[in-house]
Formats: structure tokens, C-alpha cells, sequence
């Protein structure tokens, strides 16, 4: 075989099997979601940097506590805390700071009132507001609705003055408890 010969075929060979990387990565059984109640949840967005509501954000105690509001047709999901994609359980050192991203809609709409971020453990409830309307073409893509193009939210929030512990974060459309509000499902333990 000739030396272009053989560079053809290396280069075709290379091509070939970066094609074939890419159809198995993107694609998954046509069964795999079948009787899922849900609708599949989007990719994590890039750990890209973003603009947060504004460099001073305390988190807050909650005015004569908080009790959740939990609205059928609310959906939520964090994606991203600190740069690092959201788990279960993240730990994060109260001196540090914490930013959040992630999206919530309403029956196909996105939510772009006063969102705000409240971190609950047993009676007590501390509140950051967060920015809404965040670009989020994953999410309006993933359940196939156009209008959740904006569907995100992000925060930069400091936690400082928030007792170290283990809290449930949820987002709501505002700070008070008669707001709307989703689980996120995921417990911040707010270390140091």
C-alpha cells in the first residue's frame, strides 16, 4: 500500500470511529424512559461562570419561620453549586460563600418572579434571593417546550451569619411561606 494509501485509510479509520463515538454517546435505548411519570431531567449546564444577583447577598433568617408550599406542577432542579455539579449532599464552608444554578417551571413557564433560595432545617429557614430568567435552551430542549428557554436561576449567596448544620434547599417565588415553592433535593451541610 502507497503512503497516501495508508493515509487515507488512517484518517477514514479515525473518522469512522469518532462517528461511532458520537452516535453511542448521544443516543439511548428507545425504551429507557418509557412509563416514567416525569419528563427527563436536562443535562447540568456548563460550569460556565454567570452573573449572580449582586457580590452582597445574605442569606437571611426567614420572618416567623418558613414551612414550604409545595405546588403540584412545580418542578426544580439544582444543577451546579460552586462550579461543581450538584450531588445529594454538598458540603460547603459557611466563610466561603456558596453560588447555586439550576431551573424551575410552572406547568410550561418558566418562573422569573423574585425567586429566592431557602435553606431549611427543622424550624429554622434562612432566605438569599436568587435571580430567575437565566438562559437555559438544555432545559427548554430537554422537555421539548420552547418557552423554558429562560427557566434558570443563579445566586451568589454568603452563608456566614447561617448556623453550621444540615439543611433542605428549596426555591420559591418569594421569601415568605405562602410563596410557591420546589424541593430541590439536595441537603447543603454548612460546615466551619
Amino acid at each position: 500500500m502507497s503512503r497516501p494509501t495508508k493515509t487515507i485509510a488512517t484518517l477514514a479509520l479515525l473518522i469512522a470511529a469518532g462517528l461511532a463515538g458520537c452516535s453511542s454517546e448521544n443516543s439511548a435505548p428507545a425504551d429507557a424512559t418509557a412509563g416514567a411519570a416525569t419528563s427527563p431531567a436536562p443535562a447540568p449546564a456548563p460550569a460556565a461562570p454567570t452573573t449572580p444577583v449582586d457580590d452582597n447577598n445574605p442569606a437571611t433568617a426567614a420572618q416567623g419561620g418558613w414551612q414550604p408550599n409545595p405546588l403540584e406542577g412545580l418542578q426544580c432542579q439544582l444543577d451546579i453549586v460552586s462550579g461543581q455539579p450538584a450531588t445529594a449532599q454538598v458540603s460547603v464552608r459557611r466563610e466561603a460563600g456558596v453560588s447555586l444554578e439550576g431551573w424551575v417551571f410552572e406547568n410550561g413557564q418558566p418562573q422569573v418572579e423574585k425567586l429566592a433560595l431557602v435553606l431549611v432545617k427543622g424550624s429554622e429557614a434562612y432566605v438569599a434571593r436568587a435571580k430567575g430568567g437565566v438562559a437555559r435552551p438544555d432545559v427548554a430542549q430537554a422537555f421539548n417546550i420552547p418557552a423554558l428557554g429562560n427557566s434558570g436561576f443563579n445566586t451568589m449567596t454568603d452563608l456566614s451569619n447561617v448556623p453550621a448544620g444540615k439543611y433542605a434547599l428549596w426555591v420559591a417565588n418569594g421569601p415568605t411561606s405562602s410563596d410557591k415553592a420546589c424541593n430541590l433535593k439536595v441537603e447543603i451541610d454548612l460546615q466551619g
